[in-house]
């Protein structure tokens, strides 16, 4: 397998060695490492909070159960965002028409911190409408944004959201925001990431072959995640290093926290 795809693992250990971090929990289900950040954030619970790791490894699922415990336990206005609402145009729009695989030129992160600071000052029966990622043709945001609220919605989708919000999850592969309050970084090793990708991309976002899905995984490591992603290990608030188990025939993940 390609060299690129074996080095994830070495560097965060190095992180964790060099940080001097503690394993405080290991081998928790989801909902109990859930838990767990959420006893942790209490009670000084974060305005903003940021959960960064690389593509597919399991940050959507940490960030819907994560705000489901944090509802529970009396917070109701939770939002979710990601960075992948703010990419900008269409997936054969990037591809095609910008030809770079810097986030800082696919995505438009000056629209997404715009958007959290309109969202933490709405009040009561205050809308605003957010881009919502379209995972079948890749879109977030209009190349060249029109009037406020106006979508070509054959292409692009948004969702609205009503009244005051108390926290906001931003989860992505980059962590392009100056004004986080709590940021974790989750771990998953290359090759798994992988595996995870060619599931998710030619069932849900239009790859045809896993040769393309390899390709786009490659190229995305080199310029993205090694420049842009594991270096924010480095000054996380949380390290959670998730590990597969088998079990039947099916695989489940665990998870280990370090701080």
């Amino acid at each position: 397998m390609n060299r690129t795809l074996e080095n994830s693992d070495e560097f965060i250990k190095e992180v964790l060695r060099r940080r001097n971090l503690l394993r405080v929990a290991k081998s928790l289900a989801i909902s109990d490492l859930s838990r767990t950040i959420c006893d942790y954030l209490q009670p000084n619970m974060p305005k903003v909070l940021s959960i960064v790791g690389g593509a597919a490894s399991g940050k959507s699922t940490l960030a819907v159960n994560l705000a489901s415990k944090i509802k529970s336990s009396g917070l109701d206005s939770v939002v979710i965002l990601t960075t992948d609402d703010y990419s900008v145009g269409t997936r054969d729009f990037r591809e095609t028409q910008l030809r770079s695989t810097d986030p800082y030129v696919t995505h438009n992160f000056e629209l997404l911190s715009e958007h959290i600071g309109d969202i933490l000052k709405l009040r009561p029966r205050q809308q605003i409408i957010v881009p919502k990622y379209n995972p079948g043709n890749g879109a977030g945001v209009p190349p060249v944004m029109g009037k406020p609220g106006v979508l070509d919605t054959e292409k692009y989708t948004s969702s609205r959201l009503t009244g005051s919000i108390e926290l906001v999850i931003i989860e992505g592969d980059f962590q392009p925001l100056k004004n986080t309050d709590f940021i974790i970084y989750l771990h998953l090793a290359d090759n798994l990431r992988l595996e995870n990708r060619i599931r998710r991309d030619i069932r849900f976002r239009s790859y045809e072959t896993k040769d393309h899905v390899l390709k786009s995984f490659i190229d995305r490591q080199r310029s993205q995640h090694f420049i842009y992603t594991l270096p924010v290990a480095e000054f996380a608030n949380l390290i959670i290093w998730s590990e597969p188990k088998k079990h039947n025939g099916i695989s489940t993940y665990t998870y280990n926290l370090f701080r």
